[in-house]
């Protein structure tokens, strides 16, 4: 009974072809999901290393702020220093002079 040929009819081929894309798409739609699964799982992931930085870069902009605070108030002070130092270089050069000019008064009454 095996020869049968009424067993296999000419449509049963397709039906066998058929069954086979069902389960190839049904197949791609498992590998499917667990991209899907795995993309969101590495979004979730990322997401959390994003808030976990967000905390160093706030800390930086802070130091960068409170830096930029420092170096201003340093050239204030810079600024005031040279001043003075300006000041007294001035009048050491001064004094320099009249001492100069009150040792030639001597020397020329002294000739």
């Amino acid at each position: 009974m095996s020869d049968d040929p009424t067993k296999k009819l000419p449509g049963e081929q397709d039906a066998d072809r058929i069954r086979a894309l069902i389960s190839a798409v049904q197949s791609m739609s498992t590998d499917f999901q667990e991209v899907k699964t795995r993309l969101e799982a590495l979004e979730k992931t990322m997401n959390e290393r994003l808030y976990d930085t967000k905390p160093i870069w706030e800390r930086v902009l802070a130091e960068i702020a409170e830096l930029r605070s420092e170096m201003r108030d340093g050239f204030r002070t810079l600024g005031s220093k040279m001043d003075v130092l300006n000041e007294d270089v001035l009048t050491v050069r001064a004094e320099q002079r009249l001492l100069g000019k009150r040792v030639q008064d001597l020397e020329s009454k002294a000739s």
